[in-house]
């Protein structure tokens, strides 16, 4: 037998407590090249594990389209000999 999903409900609160920290409609630039830039367009569930993702477009490239899971998108990464942020929120 396979996988038992999340309920709907738990999906629900999983994206709105996501969204209180990468928010949808927002550019975001990325550690490695912060001049390429991204657009969170909304969040959604990888199927095979239920882990929350973000789906995010490519803003140089029209037509890429991305998904990372959430817990990659916030985390902390060394770069450089400092611990940054994967993504920023690009204040218009």
């Amino acid at each position: 037998m396979g996988m038992e999903h999340k309920p709907g409900e738990q999906i629900v609160s999983d994206i709105e407590f996501a969204s209180k920290q990468i928010e949808v409609g927002v550019r975001y630039s990325h550690y490695k090249d912060p001049s390429k830039v991204y657009l969170v367009i909304g969040f959604g569930t990888l199927e095979a594990t239920d882990e929350l993702c973000v789906l995010y477009q490519a803003e140089y490239s029209p037509g890429l389209t991305f998904i990372r899971p959430v817990n990659q998108w916030s985390e902390y990464v060394q770069w450089q000999d400092n611990l940054v942020s994967r993504f920023t929120k690009i204040e218009n």
